[in-house]
């Protein structure tokens, strides 16, 4: 079996996306570099996004949540137990990845049998696709 990892878009308009994940363990190891939110599903589809804040709650594990690209660039760390990330004040994190897409994704460590997180991504729309 896999890990469960059930992903909801909450709330996506033209400037904004907030995308909730949930993780449960199962004993199958760590997700390494698993995709979390993809830019492409947004409407109107953005050409890049800004990660604004990171909200999680992990019981037994920690992890990372990074921009998708030739070299993955890590957006943060993400600690067991309760964090709140606010960067609003100054914009937020850019994708600043070589061949970056935007795309969010999740590595974990410690991930083990029923261990249990959830993370909440909002994220600022950059640039928009023609057409969408």
């Amino acid at each position: 079996m896999a890990n469960t990892i059930t992903k909801t878009t909450l709330h996506d308009s033209r400037r904004r996306v907030i995308a909730k994940v949930d993780i449960t363990g199962d004993a199958s190891g760590d997700e390494t570099a698993t995709q979390i939110l993809d830019i492409s599903t947004l409407t109107p589809t953005p050409t890049e996004v800004s990660v604004v804040r990171v909200q999680s709650s992990l019981g037994g594990f920690s992890g990372s949540i990074l921009f998708d690209g030739t070299a993955d660039v890590i957006i943060c760390a993400i600690p067991d137990g309760n964090m709140d990330l606010d960067m609003t004040r100054f914009g937020g994190i850019p994708d600043t990845s070589t061949g970056a897409n935007s795309d969010i994704m999740l590595t974990t460590l410690g991930l083990g049998a029923n261990e249990r997180g959830t993370i909440i991504i909002e994220a600022v729309k950059n640039g928009f696709i023609s057409g969408s």
